[in-house]
């Protein structure tokens, strides 16, 4: 299972998470596009520079400066992206506030910050192979 399908499977619980937003199913379909593009984006880029920040992240322990840096620097590229795709500021924040929790709490449920299973999960990602994390999240779910 790649990212798409993890979404896909999920948009039932995303658009049920998101109801009381009063999102249409357009904005529900951006915010799913939008975030995988956001994740895939950020896991691609920290990954590069170690797996220490998602380990730690994608575990049940308290988060280190580096992870919550990490999240601020995510929450941020999506209330963007969800911007320029058209959805207000108002509503942006609010989903932000909403799914990066939801999309973390489904990645370390498979991680629990293990570095052997993200390494594993990472596969091309952290040898070069790849410039998205399509390898890992692609990976994480299947």
């Amino acid at each position: 299972m790649d990212l798409n399908a993890l979404f896909n499977d999920n948009k039932g619980a995303i658009t049920k998470l998101l109801g009381n937003l009063n999102l249409s199913s357009k904005e529900v379909d951006v915010t799913i596009d939008s975030t995988k593009a956001v994740v895939d984006d950020a896991i691609g880029k920290e990954s590069s520079g170690g797996l220490g920040t998602l380990l730690n992240l994608f575990s049940e322990n308290t988060n280190s400066s580096a992870s919550n840096s990490f999240l601020k620097n995510m929450d941020t590229s999506l209330v963007k992206k969800l911007i320029s795709s058209g959805i207000n500021k108002k509503k942006a924040g609010s989903i932000k506030e909403l799914i990066v929790p939801f999309v973390v709490k489904l990645i370390s449920s498979k991680v629990g910050g293990n570095s052997e299973m993200l390494t594993g999960l990472l596969g091309g990602l952290t040898s070069g192979k790849s410039k998205g994390s399509g390898g890992l999240l692609g990976k994480l779910f299947n």
